[in-house]
Order: structure tokens, then C-alpha cells, then sequence
């Protein structure tokens, strides 16, 4: 058997809110402007399960995955002038049950770092986010953005109590991936590019390329 400690953890959790707000879009202009409205109720329910070792004294691992289930309870309508599938007033018809924009569904984490020698570790962690519909596609008409994983990799040396060189390199497949979406007016910006009409007034937020460093750590 190996010789160390195991931990685990497994909690549900289970929240409805009354009279919740969401910012509702009054126009497709280039201000985006809007209102934030009492839209009725939500729930936010789900599972999270977590595990920890530490092996040997230098080989630690930790895991975490979270099943989110958000959804409007209340239906109505709601303002989103920008959304391709929106009707000819500029609204979607929000259902009882559909998903809360921005939230997804399944996070996973994962880490674990070994202690070569007694100065040096060397470590890895990986990030997985599922897909979520973007903010302004509250009735959930449109396709979600794609869901991503990310692995990271680290690395430190204790010259001294005082003194560490540390290095990290994240995002080492240089993963591809959109982390925030939503709904709004582009005015001329992405006009006459090539870009499909119904994504035209797409936001989205793009994570980080492959990036690296190397630095020093002082502590008094």
C-alpha cells in the first residue's frame, strides 16, 4: 500500500432565488444600453465531489468536480435586440427550466506536483469548463459555446528559505477556446469581413494563448 493520507468530500447544494435580477437590453445601437429587471425566480442546484492525497511526503494530487445545474424557474419575456433569433419587437420568450447563460453545466479540475528532490518540485493542473449559452440567449435559441480544457505545468527550486526560481508554462497545448459569450450590437466594426449574419453580434472572450515564464522569489 502506499504510504500517505487520503481526504475526500461530497456536498450538494440547492438555492432558489426570488425576484432575481438580469440586465435587460433596450436597444441595438452602439451603446448596448439597457435596464437591469426583476425577472422572478431562479434556482441554482448541483453536486460537488473533491479529493487530496499526499504520497510519501512529496507526491500531492487534488481533484474537484462540480455539476451545476441554473435555470429560470419563472418565465418571461425578455429584451435582446441583438439576438439572431429574436422576434420583430427584439424579444425571446424565456420558458420555465431553460439555462442561465454563462453558467455551465460541468467543471473539473485536477493537480498534482512531486517533489524530485528535497529543493525542487515540479507540478501540473488541468481545467476543464463545459459549454453555456451566451449572456443574451436567455431562452436558449442559438448554439452554446464550446466547452475547453487547459493543462498547465510548473516548477520551483528553494535555493534557500529566502530565495526560489520558479517557472510555468500555461496553456501548453496552446488550446483554441472562447470562455465568455454574449449578444450585442458590433455597429461597423464586423461588417463586410466574411462573417456569417447570425454571428455578427457575437461576443466572445478569448482565453489566453500558450504563455511562459521564469522568475525569482524573495522572502525576508
Amino acid at each position: 500500500m502506499l504510504d500517505g493520507s487520503l481526504n475526500w468530500n461530497v456536498g450538494y447544494f440547492h438555492t432558489i432565488n426570488d425576484d432575481d435580477i438580469i440586465f435587460q437590453s433596450t436597444s441595438a445601437g452602439a451603446t448596448n444600453a439597457g435596464f437591469f429587471d426583476n425577472i422572478g425566480k431562479t434556482r441554482r442546484q448541483g453536486i460537488e465531489v473533491g479529493l487530496s492525497t499526499n504520497f510519501f511526503e512529496r507526491w500531492r494530487m487534488s481533484t474537484n468536480y462540480s455539476y451545476i445545474e441554473a435555470e429560470y424557474r419563472t418565465a418571461f419575456k425578455s429584451n435582446s435586440p441583438s439576438n439572431p433569433k429574436r422576434d420583430a419587437n427584439g424579444d425571446i420568450q424565456v420558458k420555465r427550466g431553460d439555462d442561465i447563460p454563462g453558467i455551465p453545466n460541468h467543471l473539473f479540475k485536477f493537480a498534482t506536483d512531486f517533489d524530485v528532490l528535497t529543493q525542487w518540485t515540479i507540478g501540473m493542473d488541468m481545467i476543464y469548463n463545459g459549454s453555456q449559452y451566451l449572456r443574451g440567449d436567455e431562452a436558449n435559441l442559438n448554439s452554446k459555446l464550446g466547452d475547453y480544457m487547459v493543462f498547465n505545468l510548473n516548477t520551483e527550486f528553494r535555493v534557500s528559505k529566502h530565495f526560489t526560481i520558479f517557472g510555468k508554462l500555461d496553456n501548453v497545448f496552446d488550446r483554441r477556446y472562447k470562455n465568455f459569450g454574449a449578444y450585442g450590437e458590433t455597429g461597423d466594426v464586423l461588417a463586410g469581413i466574411g462573417i456569417p449574419e447570425n454571428e455578427e453580434a457575437r461576443f466572445v472572450g478569448i482565453g489566453a494563448p500558450r504563455a511562459g515564464w521564469v522568475g525569482i522569489r524573495l522572502s525576508l
